[in-house]
């Protein structure tokens, strides 16, 4: 496997005039990949009502590698006799290219803190990748997909902000912003058996078109009640567009229009019992919209023992969340324990359907579903010290307990329970010019009636080394040093059990040069104000 990818972006910032100031930059990025493996799966099926898995040999892994592509089949009859074996290999390849544009405008109204700003994005990207798999059986039988993919994506914001101070004490902010995110999906499957000509798979060849629009306003009020209590309400609505079509080779065709209006409101109050010291009550609401590949119908050929379908008629989660806290912040050493409860509406979870394939192998069909209801309830700490002038610790720790109510076709998704999360960075700056940082978290497994999700955990370096009298920064890192970052799931049912494990990118390392033009707080505070 290799991965070849640049990135190259410039920007800049310059003041009109003392009140207002103008920002613009641009990025190119892209890439090349070449994935290629070996088969390690080891599959066993059996008849009648007994259980279908499959077993992963980690042993035979190599890191890095598409393993759930690329597979060895046994399948083995009661008497675990022979029946079938399967030998399927995938070698893929991949290009993309992305374009961003940014740019904004900061102007300063007056003297007494009235603000206004406008940002502008434009993004987009092309993706083209391709996947020749071959696969044969004992039964002398063989057969050659070609997959062809496209995907197109472009990406309009537009945002106003203005703030407006009242007397000494109270600000009003408001604000309007526009996202329109435009996808188009191409998908083209050809198939030949043993040497013969090829011809299209249509159930995997499809065209489709993804459209979403938000558009957003909101305004709050900050104010204080005395020297030690302030509060803050606020107000955002929010209308989401989306227009789906769905053209498939069989003759199946979708169009699916979805057009829902949220408001949520937001109140935080505080109370100081001293300078940089406090206690936090809060309320919001949020939206947790599902990802365009959720709503779409189509279906990947990657691998044909376990397929993903979209659903269209997927809806947006939303998440009430209440959070009681309190704040302690020293010279060199900060501390934030926060008790808090969260009510998900809606909440999307994976719904797994096992069938058989033409010549009666398991495959397993796995889809987006709007499950129920999830509620999770703890205690979220975070805290920072610097031990010395070199090394300062940043921590958090959440400890939680969670439990999940629904049902869908018969599968019963409920289940209770208690797990963690910890994330620990630590920052070494043995002179001014150059810093070293070691980042590492923990997540705790979950486990339902129906799904049991593994513990994981990864640890990442990165060091940083400024150059050129300041003007140039020099970057080393490795993400995911011991290769331990990876997704272990292991679905149940009463007739089977279907366990995945899945390591969306490898141990990376990066080396990045970077040279800046223009030094200052004008520029950082810009990028600040847009981030």
């Amino acid at each position: 496997n290799f991965n070849k990818s640049y990135n190259v972006n410039t920007g800049l910032s310059y003041d009109i005039t003392p009140k207002t100031t103008i920002s613009s930059s641009i990025m190119l990025r892209g890439s090349n990949s070449n994935n290629e493996s070996n088969p390690v799966f080891d599959g066993i099926s059996y008849t009648g009502k007994k259980v279908f898995y499959k077993k992963l040999n980690r042993n035979s892994m190599e890191k890095g590698k598409n393993y759930f592509s690329n597979y060895d089949e046994n399948i083995y009859d009661g008497n675990t006799n022979v029946l079938q074996q399967t030998n399927r290999n995938s070698d893929g390849k991949g290009e993309n290219l992305s374009f961003q544009a940014d740019a904004g405008l900061d102007h300063k109204i007056d003297d007494k803190g009235q603000l206004i700003s406008f940002a502008a994005s434009f993004q987009t990207s092309n993706n083209d990748s391709s996947s020749d798999i071959k696969e044969t059986t004992s039964n002398n039988t063989s057969s050659n997909d070609i997959s062809v993919q496209n995907s197109k994506n472009r990406t309009i914001l537009l945002k106003a902000d203005y703030e407006l101070p009242i007397g000494e004490k109270s600000k009003i902010e408001a604000g309007a912003r526009y996202d329109a995110n435009k996808n188009d999906y191409d998908y083209e499957v050809t198939r030949s058996i043993n040497g013969g000509s090829a011809a299209i798979l249509p159930l995997y060849t499809s065209l489709t078109t993804y459209d979403e629009k938000i558009s957003a306003a909101y305004t709050q009020f900050k104010s204080k009640i005395s020297d030690k209590i302030s509060y803050q309400l606020g107000l955002r609505v929010e209308n989401t567009n989306i227009d789906l079509s769905f053209d498939r080779a069989d003759g199946l065709n979708k169009q699916v229009p979805k057009d829902y209006t949220n408001v949520f409101p937001t109140v935080f109050l505080s109370y100081d019992i001293s300078k940089n010291n406090q206690f936090l009550l809060n309320y919001t609401e949020r939206i947790r919209r599902p990802r365009s590949f959720f709503l779409i119908p189509f279906m990947s050929l990657n691998n044909n023992r376990n397929l993903f379908e979209g659903n269209p008629d997927l809806n947006p989660s939303l998440v009430h969340s209440y959070e009681f806290g309190y704040s302690l912040q020293k010279n060199k050493f900060s501390i934030t324990p926060t008790l808090y409860y969260r009510n998900t509406v809606d909440d999307i979870k994976m719904y797994q359907e096992r069938t058989l394939d033409a010549n009666n192998n398991t495959v397993i069909t796995t889809k987006p579903i709007n499950l129920g209801t999830e509620q999770t309830y703890g205690l979220d700490l975070n805290a920072s010290v610097d031990i010395t002038k070199w090394w300062k610790v940043m921590g958090n720790l959440d400890l939680f307990g969670y439990k999940t109510e629904g049902k869908y076709q018969g599968i019963d998704y409920s289940g209770d329970g208690f797990s963690s999360r910890v994330r620990l960075t630590n920052t070494f700056r043995p002179d001014k010019n150059t810093s070293f940082q070691i980042q590492s978290f923990f997540r705790g497994g979950q486990k339902t009636a129906s799904n049991e999700q593994k513990a994981m955990y990864a640890v990442s370096l990165g060091a940083n080394r400024t150059i050129w009298k300041g003007n140039g920064t020099l970057s080393f890192n490795v993400q995911d040093i011991f290769n331990t970052r990876a997704r272990e799931t292991a679905f149940t049912t009463e007739t089977y059990t279907n366990s995945s494990y899945m390591q969306m990118m490898p141990r990376t390392f990066t080396v990045s040069l970077s040279y800046r033009f223009k030094q200052g707080e004008k520029v950082d505070s810009q990028k600040r104000k847009k981030d």
